[in-house]
């Protein structure tokens, strides 16, 4: 008799533990991880698009990430192959930003899987991309909501980036106005805040803040002190990347000898001359 009510006592115990553990992982799952915003943040583009970038609320773990991405068409079928599914998922080190490439294969014409199956996305089609449940932060808390982003495919985006064609608006001297890059195209949003920069007469980078406009279509960088009226510098890095991967004088489609070699494009730099208005004058 004494021996059924121990383990009828233990028996009580773990169910009581049971139930405190399961209320416990409830709680802390109460606040799910979400996807706080995809970029490009464009609802179109071009059907030869490299990438796409996902940010979450949390910190995410990784091995969780490969199976939650997936690419639908129209029809709601996933598109097989369009993104590439490689050893690691490319996430940052916060954990918060998940990189999505399409496979490149069947991006840049020439390539096996591109002869074989063309494009993943066609202009004039629609796609969407799907974040699903199996994304687990690093608590192990599923997704709270299923994401979807509807996009409108463009034609492909082949030419190389040509800075000359920018259109920029210049501030006053003497005020900390922004000055405003209008973009010929859509960018890489992180290509743009970190391959753009301003130099002033002595060559040295003049501290700011960075901001992009809608589409990702402007650049403006406002300054942390007043500009003086004196020439400066728009500097671009030849790494700067439009969504298609696309650089600066140089389409993503075209085989350079270094490509073929094995080895590292040079980078250069490029720069844009400006110098800050005065009020009133002529």
């Amino acid at each position: 008799m004494k021996a059924c009510s121990w383990r009828r006592g233990l028996l009580l115990a773990a169910l009581a533990a049971a139930s405190a553990q399961a209320h416990a992982a409830g709680s802390v799952c109460d606040d799910a991880p979400r996807v706080d915003v995809v970029y490009p943040t464009s609802q179109a583009v071009p059907e030869n698009v490299l990438r796409f970038y996902v940010y979450f609320t949390r910190a995410m773990q990784r091995h969780s990430l490969a199976a939650s991405v997936r690419l639908l068409d129209s029809n709601g079928s996933e598109i097989e192959g369009a993104v590439y599914r490689g050893r690691y998922e490319l996430l940052s080190a916060d954990g918060k930003r998940l990189t999505v490439l399409m496979n490149p294969g069947r991006v840049k014409t020439g390539l096996d899987s591109h002869e074989l199956l063309g494009r993943a996305v066609s202009a004039g089609k629609t796609f969407t991309l799907v974040i699903g449940p199996e994304a687990r932060d690093t608590r192990g808390c599923p997704l709270g909501d299923r994401y979807r982003k509807q996009l409108q495919v463009l034609p492909a985006r082949l030419q190389a980036i040509d800075p000359e064609v920018w259109g920029l608006e210049i501030p006053e001297a003497g005020t900390q106005e922004s000055v405003a890059v209008h973009l010929d195209r859509p960018y890489d949003h992180v290509s743009l805040y970190h391959r753009i920069r301003v130099r002033d007469r002595s060559g040295a980078l003049v501290p700011g803040t960075i901001g992009l406009g809608e589409n990702e279509q402007s650049w403006r960088f406002t300054p942390g002190s007043a500009w003086q009226d004196s020439h400066y510098e728009l500097v671009i890095n030849t790494l700067l990347e439009d969504l298609a991967g696309n650089r600066v004088g140089r389409p993503f489609e075209v085989v350079h000898e270094e490509d073929a070699s094995g080895g590292i494009a040079p980078v250069r730099e490029v720069a844009l001359q400006f110098r800050p208005g005065r009020r009133g004058a002529n």
